[in-house]
């Protein structure tokens, strides 16, 4: 199955696991955020993300996405990566940027 994939950080709430503990998976009918450290992943459909927003974390941390959901998981999921800009062409590559417009 093709899929991209990216190391960086990721932040679940008030919890913060910094690169290289954070990898997200891109599929072209759902994605999966793996973190590391609490060894706990998080997977989403398409049908389950609501919107990707591109954020600027930082200058320290980055910049990256927060991912908008209807699951149960904690509602503030943000993961970033040294290269937005991959990033962003992996998640176009397979429709993720689309699946909700404004």
């Amino acid at each position: 199955m093709r899929n991209n994939k990216f190391r960086g950080g990721l932040q679940e709430g008030s919890f913060v696991t910094t690169w290289p503990n954070g990898v997200l998976e891109i599929y072209e009918n759902h994605m999966i955020l793996h973190n590391k450290m609490k060894k706990k992943k998080y997977e989403f459909s398409k049908q389950d993300v609501i919107k990707i927003e591109i954020n600027t974390f930082s200058p320290t941390i980055g910049r990256g996405i927060r991912v908008h959901h209807n699951k149960d998981y904690d509602k503030e999921i943000y993961f970033w990566t040294g290269n937005l800009e991959k990033l962003t062409q992996g998640l176009k590559e397979f429709g993720w940027l689309d699946i909700h417009p404004e």
